[in-house]
C-alpha cells in the first residue's frame, strides 16, 4: 500500500519548494505567502473562507471554502498535483503584481504576468512551469492575447 506524506510532511515539502522562489520574488517586491491552511482534519463546516490542505488514506485533499460552503474539493494521489495546485495561485498573483509594477500600455497585461508566473514556477521546478504552460495555453485558447483591446482600453481611460 502506498503511504502518503502526512499533512505535516506535506506542509514541509511544499514550504521547502516554495522557498526556492522566495528570494527572487522578494527582490521583485512581489512576494506573497502561500495562503493555505494545512490541517490534519477536514475543515469545520462553519469556517468563513480559506483553502485547506490535508492528507489521509484517500490521498491529498485541496478544499476551498467560501462563506461557510465548500466550493471545491479536489483529491489526488499525486504529490506533484497537490503541490502544483498550492503553488499556482500565489505565483499567478505575483505575476500580476509584477505586471502592475512593470506595465506596458501597448500590450495585453497577461503577457508580462504569465511570463513572470512561469519564471517563478520554474524556480521551484521545471515540471511546474511546464504544467502551468499547459494551463495558460488553455486560457489563451478561450481568450487569446489582444494587445489592441488593451490599447483601446488604456486610451479610453487616459485621454
Amino acid at each position: 500500500m502506498y503511504r502518503y506524506l502526512s499533512t505535516k510532511e506535506l506542509e514541509t515539502y511544499i514550504t521547502k519548494g516554495y522557498n526556492k522562489l522566495k528570494e527572487k520574488a522578494i527582490n521583485y517586491n512581489i512576494f506573497r505567502e502561500i495562503n493555505v491552511v494545512f490541517n490534519i482534519n477536514p475543515p469545520a463546516e462553519d469556517v468563513w473562507g480559506d483553502t485547506y490542505v490535508y492528507s489521509d488514506n484517500g490521498g491529498y485533499h485541496y478544499i476551498g471554502i467560501q462563506r461557510c460552503k465548500k466550493v471545491m474539493h479536489q483529491i489526488t494521489e499525486d504529490l506533484f498535483d497537490i503541490a502544483y495546485w498550492i503553488y499556482r495561485f500565489p505565483t499567478f498573483s505575483m505575476g500580476f503584481n509584477f505586471e502592475l509594477k512593470n506595465r506596458n500600455n501597448n500590450q495585453d497585461t497577461r503577457r508580462i504576468a504569465f511570463k513572470k508566473a512561469l519564471e517563478l514556477l520554474d524556480l521551484i521546478g521545471e515540471n511546474f512551469r511546464k504544467r502551468d504552460e499547459i494551463d495558460i495555453d488553455e486560457i489563451l485558447k478561450e481568450s487569446p492575447y489582444d494587445d489592441e483591446l488593451h490599447i483601446k482600453h488604456y486610451n479610453y481611460y487616459n485621454i
